[in-house]
């Protein structure tokens, strides 16, 4: 990669298909700088790209000699341990990522203050997946983290990407049912009653879905 020195996507993918044809045990760190478009929009894009290889400078200054760095997309990276690293450690690695960029902040005489998330997923979250697979709950993880305040770190859990799912799901079927003339509502009218003086006085309208 141009900007950060490291290597890119098509690297990744090797590297993914090398460990689950080794059955290495391992996980991966997906980060992201928060709010990266309002320091470009700041401070340029020459200035983004500093930011970024201050990142990438950073995560190789972190990573083990078993970790590979990779630029995955924008502004987000991807840490793969293939030394049989637990989520405790992936955590460990995250903070201290943090620390560097945090001291990097600090020789830049604070130009620009700016925060990374952090999704974690393991290679037992990965096996049985295609690579396109394996990006889809990374980048979940990444989201849930940021979602989360952003500055934090998310382990990928498998409940919370099924809900996730879901409810993705749920909104698709209900803009189809739009779509046919609002099939498979109901309307319900919950009374609402005058308990002193016995009587029918309002009704709350409920519409459901199935």
């Amino acid at each position: 990669d141009n900007v950060s020195n490291l290597l890119g996507e098509e690297a990744l993918k090797e590297k993914v298909f090398e460990g689950k044809k080794n059955h290495k045990e391992g996980y991966g760190l997906r980060i992201g700088i928060d709010d990266f478009k309002d320091i470009n929009e700041r401070f340029g894009v020459e200035y983004g790209d500093y930011v970024l290889r201050v990142l990438a400078d950073c995560m190789k200054k972190v990573a083990a000699p078993a970790q590979m760095i990779y630029r995955v997309v924008g502004d987000e990276f991807m840490l793969m341990d293939t030394s049989g690293g637990m989520i405790e450690e992936a955590e460990k690695v995250y903070y201290k990522i943090c620390r560097e960029i945090e001291n990097a902040i600090k020789r830049d005489n604070y130009k620009s203050v700016y925060t990374i998330s952090g999704g974690i997923i393991t290679n037992n979250d990965i096996k049985g997946k295609t690579y396109n697979e394996m990006t889809k709950i990374s980048q979940f993880a990444l989201s849930q983290a940021k979602a989360k305040g952003k500055n934090q770190v998310y382990c990928f859990k498998e409940e919370d990407y099924d809900r996730f799912l879901r409810k993705r799901e749920i909104l698709r079927l209900m803009r189809q049912a739009v779509a046919r003339n609002f099939e498979g509502f109901e309307l319900y009218f919950q009374p609402i009653m005058d308990a002193e003086h016995e009587y029918l006085m309002a009704a709350e309208t409920l519409l459901r879905f199935h």
